[in-house]
């Protein structure tokens, strides 16, 4: 589902940075002006939103959005990067080729 929401809307670049202070345990009355002060976000406001700021109620939903599907990226990347690593262990492990199991037909 596309998101269409004052936040949504901004750059990804703003998305990760406001995400990582959501992550870090910031609030809104420490995000919201960094937030609605930047250049970027002013821009965006003043041609799609009528130059209103990004609200508390705004950050909430994006808190319950966008944010909540952030962390599991977050979450899956991890858990990518911790595989890779641990195939890279099994194949500095190995020693010569790796033998498979001869697949024995059913007996039946």
């Amino acid at each position: 589902m596309a998101c269409t929401g004052k936040i949504a809307r901004l750059p990804h670049d703003l998305r990760a940075q406001l995400n990582s202070r959501l992550q870090d345990g910031q609030l809104g009355p420490q995000i919201l002006p960094w937030l609605n002060s930047l250049p970027q976000v002013q821009a965006l406001l003043a041609q799609d939103f009528h130059a209103l700021p990004i609200s508390q109620q705004n950050l909430s939903n994006w808190r319950q959005g966008g944010y909540q599907e952030w962390l599991v990226r977050q979450d899956v990347l991890a858990l990518a990067a911790q595989l890779a690593g641990n195939c890279h262990g099994l194949a500095a492990a190995a020693t010569g080729q790796l033998q498979l199991c001869p697949i024995v037909p059913n007996q039946a």
